[in-house]
């Protein structure tokens, strides 16, 4: 059996949830974004779980699919990397919208893991000359451009 840590942020105008499934030696991370005047977002993924120490993991994105059906991976100079960091228990006394892990229905359940798109994780997000169609994977792209600032994640 594995583990699954969540993340949670929100306003009154929506929210988006990240939930990380690790099970050894995969993992697969779930960005679910619903916000006013945007389509849903629903991406899951998926790669190899690599241990890096004690503290530290990478998931190292492979594929990605959206409600079962395949997406592209967008275009990019080397792999695409997620890194975690484990942290001892956390508290997170405010609700809000910035960081805030949700958990079994609390906003202010403490946190156990940081997880961020590594900064060096070039790829193209629909503004470099591409010849094929952006639309193809702009489904990731939204995706990654949820984890690049860091995301705090507790049991879930």
């Amino acid at each position: 059996m594995g583990e699954r840590l969540v993340g949670y942020r929100g306003t009154n105008c929506g929210e988006t949830n990240v939930a990380l499934n690790i099970d050894e030696p995969r993992a697969s991370l779930r960005v679910h974004a619903w916000w006013m005047g945007r389509p849903e977002l629903d991406v899951v993924l998926e790669g190899a779980h690599r241990v890096l120490g004690t503290h530290s993991a990478a998931l190292v994105v492979e594929n990605a699919r959206s409600r079962g059906e395949s997406l592209l991976i967008p275009p990019s100079d080397g792999a695409l990397i997620i890194e975690c960091v484990r942290v001892p228990s956390q508290p997170a006394p405010l609700p809000g919208s910035e960081s805030l892990p949700w958990s079994a229905g609390r906003w202010t359940s403490p946190y156990t893991l940081v997880l961020w798109l590594h900064p060096d994780a070039f790829y193209d997000d629909g503004t470099e000359s591409y010849e094929g169609d952006r639309e193809q994977f702009r489904q990731v792209v939204d995706a990654l451009r949820w984890l690049e600032r860091p995301w705090k994640l507790g049991p879930g």
